[in-house]
């Protein structure tokens, strides 16, 4: 029974003396042996390696680590569990994924739209010269898509083309389908940990860096 008491009480003195570790700010500097205990949690060893390197390359930028002073280990940790795979999640969320976006982009592609066709009578009535196609965004490529899909009976797949042209001369901060999943993405994670979200991003090369390490 003694035994079983002392275990007991070594268990939770480990564990109580983890937990108040890891209330401490991100940007405080751990003792060796403070690493020793809290390292046991392997989520902690990952994020202890990509936050000291983050922290040695802006060691001479008080005002970007200062940002993170609020944020303890145990919020990044929580919040890094939290994170779900991306294609995954986009997945298994498709439909919702695809509603957003289209909510969102057709009103813009419209526009696009409108000025590619323009740009085509431009082109078809001879007024455009040969030297302005590329800055017009592949004019002549575009028409031949088109001519192609008739000849093959399917809807043509040319957002490729109205996309570039509608970032180029309606909305320059125009999102592709690909670059809007990773602002939604994002959004979702910002409701989790602001603040954890955004050192993550910070240090999402870093990570890859110590993976390719590993």
């Amino acid at each position: 029974m003694k035994k079983l008491l002392l275990i007991f009480s070594l268990f939770a003195l480990f564990s109580c003396g983890k937990s108040n570790l890891l209330d401490k700010s991100i940007i405080e500097d751990f003792t060796i042996k403070e690493v020793s205990i809290a390292s046991k949690d392997s989520l902690f060893s990952s994020a202890y390696e990509a936050v000291s390197k983050f922290k040695l390359l802006n060691k001479d930028n008080k005002l970007v680590l200062a940002k993170y002073l609020e944020l303890t280990w145990q919020d990044y940790i929580d919040f890094t569990e939290q994170i779900p795979v991306k294609h995954i999640f986009i997945i298994e969320n498709s439909a919702h994924f695809e509603e957003r976006y289209l909510k969102y982009s057709t009103p813009i592609l419209l526009k696009g739209q409108k000025l590619m066709d323009s740009l085509v009578n431009e082109f078809k009535a001879g007024k455009m010269k040969k030297a302005t196609w590329n800055t017009k965004y592949h004019i002549k490529e575009y028409i031949k898509d088109q001519l192609k899909s008739n000849e093959k009976g399917y809807q043509p797949i040319t957002n490729y083309h109205i996309e570039r042209i509608t970032e180029e001369f309606i909305d320059p901060n125009f999102l592709s389908s690909w670059d809007y999943e990773d602002v939604v993405f994002d959004s979702i994670l910002n409701l989790k940990n602001p603040l954890a979200n955004d050192l993550h991003k910070n240090l999402k090369n870093i990570y890859k860096e110590l993976e390719k390490d590993k």
